[in-house]
């Protein structure tokens, strides 16, 4: 998770994808960007329509891509949009950015990683 620097809350890496990007490179970009990794996409975990899964309204429909990474390399280093990164489990989460990341994001994160062969989740 990295730390907002617009709230101090804690989300998943992540943003608007560029155009031209596909969401493999998207993610890798923001990867790199707010959390200061290198990585791979290897999975998409989910797509959600942002407004069945936030209590906070928001000005345009969008979807929300969830993809796992496989980490390279590379350490954090704080910059306009995240100030920490950290690891954390489900039962030591920090304050949540909820408009950006939500427990129930994380929580089906955390039930890919225990089985890879989990379908991708979606609205």
């Amino acid at each position: 998770l990295v730390q907002e620097t617009h709230d101090d809350n804690w989300a998943l890496p992540g943003g608007w994808a560029d155009a031209g990007l596909s969401p493999s490179e998207a993610v890798i970009k923001e990867l790199r960007e707010e959390a200061g990794f290198e990585g791979m996409a290897r999975k998409i975990i989910a797509v959600y329509d942002r407004r069945l899964h936030s209590t906070i309204p928001h000005l345009f429909d969008t979807y929300k891509i969830f993809i796992q990474c496989e980490l390279l390399r590379g350490e954090f280093t704080p910059n306009l949009e995240t100030k920490a990164a950290g690891f954390f489990g489900l039962d030591a989460l920090p304050p949540l950015s909820e408009g950006r990341t939500t427990r129930a994001n994380l929580v089906e994160a955390f039930e890919h990683l225990k089985n890879p062969d989990r379908p991708t989740s979606f609205d």
